[in-house]
């Protein structure tokens, strides 16, 4: 995963109100779901808003994964 640009993120605030746009939402999403060989789905960030909310879905995912 490309980390250029990386910033600090607050993580008890919503990521698409510390700026994450549709299309950096949509190119993060792709990064996530190559680095991780899991599926997401595309409203991902508003089901999951703050960071350590995806985490624990992407945390998930991944046990599921191996499970199966």
């Amino acid at each position: 995963m490309n980390l250029t640009g990386l910033v600090e993120v607050d993580p008890d605030e919503a990521l698409l109100d510390q700026g994450l746009d549709s299309m950096s939402a949509t190119e993060f999403l792709h990064n996530l779901q190559q680095e991780f060989n899991i599926e997401l789905d595309t409203d991902v960030f508003f089901d999951y808003p703050r960071m350590e909310q995806l985490v624990g879905l992407i945390d998930r995912r991944i046990v599921e994964s191996r499970q199966n």
